[in-house]
This record gives structure tokens, C-alpha cells and sequence, in this order.
């Protein structure tokens, strides 16, 4: 449980958080509603000090920074799945009989599917030099090309070499699937 003192720094780090919510809906994820990443940002901060007592006794920057992390990374898992508002398995559209009676989470969670193609995609990359498999790696966790051309310390247009070579590597299995 929380106590006056730690609910009252939380209550003092909302606006900072709102507008670190309202930024990352804006630039990274709109689908995802700014209100929701402002309150899983919220959830982490009380998670965490409830864990640790002295959590909210850093400094009001750190805090911030480590939820904005933490709703960063629980977009990313929980909503890349997305394309064009649609869900999405292995970057195709699951298409769905009209007289299937299946709830939409069943038939959208349809496992075998997933496999198959990720067995497909698994082999297809096997064939990649090191470099252009750790950059399908970092775009299939939800990069962007600034973040992976930063992360491995490559320009932007060196990227685009890496991703041509993915997309060469993984336009056989797109074909087969009829993509």
C-alpha cells in the first residue's frame, strides 16, 4: 500500500508524465490511446514503489524516464501485433469466414498460423549475414530505422542496404503465402 507521502509524488509527476504519454501516442504509438500509457505509466511508478520504498525518493527525471521505458516497451508488446488498424500475424492480415462464430480474439490468435509462417520467416533469415539478421531482429521488436541505425551505430542510408537484403531474404515466403 502507498503511503500519503509517495501517492502525493506521483500526484506531482502527472503533468510531466501527460505530456511524455501524450508524445509517445503522438510520434510512436497512436494507436494506442495517450490516456492508457499515461495510466500504465502510472501502474509502473505504484508497482515499483510499492516494491521498493525508496523508488520515489530518486530524482522526479529518473522516475519519468524509467515508466516512459516501461509504457515504451508495453506498447511495443502489446500493440506491434497492429497494421493499419488491423491485427496482424507475421505482417499478414488474418482473414476470417463470415460464418465463423469464433470470437474475434480466438480466431486473431490462431497459433498454428503464427508458426507456420514463423517457421517460413526463421529459415528465409538463417540465410542473412550477421549484421542484416541483428537488423531484422531489432525491426521485428518494434524499432524504427533512427532507433536501429543509432543502436548499431550504422547512417540511415547503410540501413537501407540491411532492410533491402531482409525484404530480398523474405519476399519468397510473402510470395508463397500469396501476399
Amino acid at each position: 500500500m502507498l503511503t500519503r507521502s509517495q501517492k502525493r509524488t506521483i500526484v506531482e509527476l502527472q503533468d510531466y508524465l501527460t505530456r511524455i504519454s501524450h508524445n509517445l501516442h503522438n510520434t510512436h504509438w497512436s494507436q494506442v490511446p495517450a490516456d492508457d500509457i499515461l495510466s500504465e505509466m502510472n501502474l509502473y511508478i505504484a508497482e515499483q514503489a510499492e516494491a521498493d520504498a525508496t523508488f520515489l525518493d530518486q530524482a522526479p527525471g529518473y522516475i519519468s524516464k524509467a515508466a516512459a521505458w516501461h509504457a515504451r516497451h508495453w506498447c511495443r508488446d502489446q500493440f506491434t501485433r497492429y497494421l493499419h488498424g488491423e491485427r496482424v500475424a507475421a505482417g499478414l492480415a488474418l482473414q476470417t469466414d463470415d460464418e465463423d462464430s469464433r470470437p474475434a480474439d480466438e480466431v486473431y490468435a490462431a497459433p498454428q498460423v503464427d508458426e507456420d509462417i514463423a517457421i517460413d520467416v526463421r529459415a528465409a533469415l538463417a540465410g542473412l549475414d550477421e549484421v542484416s539478421f541483428q537488423v531484422a531482429q531489432l525491426k521485428m521488436a518494434g524499432m524504427g530505422r533512427t532507433e536501429i541505425a543509432a543502436e548499431l551505430g550504422y547512417s540511415k542510408q547503410a540501413l537501407s542496404t540491411y532492410l533491402k537484403r531482409i525484404e530480398a531474404a523474405l519476399a519468397p515466403v510473402w510470395e508463397a503465402l500469396g501476399a
